[in-house]
């Protein structure tokens, strides 16, 4: 009996902590259930205002641009990764890299995001940290390459491609990565329009 308590005592106990975690990490990490209409994505998600308001006055970074940089990497998935190679076409392999979380930020590039905004804490599957990170990313590229901060066709390819790629060209020759950061714009033009009605 005192062993069926102290177990009841224990799971209350999990249940109380993950609750309050799932309260300081954002709530929610389920994607929005229309994520092609910005105003319901905020109406849904109202405690993602605060970060797009913050990476707007921080990095010059408007919110639209943030939405569809994530609608497109990890269509606003938290725990997003690429997805896995397969051997022989059957077999699940490694994945092509480390990318994971909303902004599909490499382990690599994250750290350098970490060290530059000594934000050690800061995490990958956390909305509020990938929103400052796409616009410390971005405020890096208008200033590396005179990008207008509202250019999202050309700072996608940058995101992409890495400064130093994009420096060399790399996106060139990748059609699909053009068709990309097109529709990348497009999304971004649209989520414009629909956050007229319904700012932050």
């Amino acid at each position: 009996m005192n062993l069926y308590k102290r177990t009841l005592s224990y799971v209350r106990f999990s249940f109380i902590l993950c609750m309050i975690w799932g309260t300081l990490t954002g709530c929610s990490t389920t994607p929005p259930q229309n994520p092609h209409q910005a105003c319901d994505i905020l109406k849904e998600k109202k405690h993602w205002k605060k970060p797009l308001r913050k990476a707007q006055k921080n990095w010059n970074t408007p919110p639209e641009i943030v939405l569809s940089f994530m609608f497109h990497e990890s269509g606003f998935r938290a725990q997003a990764r690429p997805k896995r190679k397969k051997l022989l076409g059957v077999i699940p392999w490694l994945r092509p890299s480390n990318a994971y979380g909303y902004a599909q930020a490499t382990k690599e590039t994250w750290q350098t995001y970490e060290a530059s905004r000594w934000r050690f804490l800061a995490r990958r599957d956390n909305f509020a940290d990938s929103t400052d990170f796409i616009g410390w990313y971005n405020s890096i590229s208008t200033k590396k390459y005179s990008i207008p901060p509202t250019d999202s066709y050309r700072l996608y390819l940058v995101y992409h491609e890495g400064h130093y790629g994009y420096g060399k060209g790399s996106y060139q020759k990748k059609q699909w990565l053009l068709n990309t950061a097109r529709a990348v714009q497009n999304k971004a033009n649209l989520y414009q329009k629909q956050l007229k009605k319904c700012p932050l």
